[in-house]
C-alpha cells in the first residue's frame, strides 16, 4: 500500500479510542481525508501519539457515514492485518486477515454482508501450514485438513 498520495489531505477528523468523533483535545486518533479521483472519500486514521497509520477506509462522501470501497487495517509495524471492501456499508467480496508474522489466518467471501465461504489457517512454529478449515454456507459443507511440520 502506498502511503504517499499525490492528493493532499483536505479534511481532518478527531476520534476517541473507540473511533467515536470527539474534539481535538480528547482525540486518540486523527483522521485525514480527501476525495479520490473515483469519487470516493478516503480517510486515513492515524494514532495521535505514535502517528502510525491504523486504518485506511473509503466512504461515499466526507460525512464518513457509509463505507464504500477498499478497507485496510494495519498492524502496529505497518503491515496489513485485514483487507477487504465494502459495498453500501456491508462487507463485500473477499476479506483476508494476516497475523503479525505475515501469515494469512482467515479468508472470507461475503455477499450482501453475509459470510458465504470461510477459510481459516493455522501454522507450525516453522511457518508451514498445520491446519486449514473451509466452511461453505451455500453448499452447507465443512472441510478440514492438517499437515505435519515437515
Amino acid at each position: 500500500m502506498n502511503f504517499c498520495n499525490a492528493q493532499a489531505y483536505r479534511y481532518i477528523y478527531y476520534f476517541d479510542d473507540q473511533l467515536a468523533v470527539t474534539n481535538e483535545s480528547k482525540a486518540a486518533v486523527i483522521g485525514k481525508g480527501f476525495k479520490e479521483d473515483d469519487g470516493l472519500f478516503r480517510l486515513d486514521y492515524f494514532a495521535k501519539k505514535e502517528k502510525n497509520l491504523l486504518i485506511t477506509a473509503h466512504f461515499v462522501d466526507s460525512s464518513i457515514t457509509i463505507l464504500q470501497g477498499e478497507f485496510t487495517l494495519y498492524h502496529d509495524d505497518g503491515t496489513v492485518q485485514t483487507e477487504g471492501s465494502y459495498l453500501s456499508d456491508q462487507r463485500d467480496a473477499i476479506w483476508q486477515q494476516w497475523n503479525n508474522k505475515g501469515l494469512k489466518t482467515d479468508s472470507v467471501f461475503y455477499k450482501n454482508g453475509k459470510a458465504i465461504l470461510t477459510a481459516t489457517f493455522n501454522y507450525h512454529s516453522n511457518k508451514r501450514l498445520s491446519f486449514y478449515s473451509l466452511n461453505d454456507s451455500l453448499a452447507d459443507t465443512y472441510r478440514t485438513s492438517s499437515y505435519n511440520d515437515k
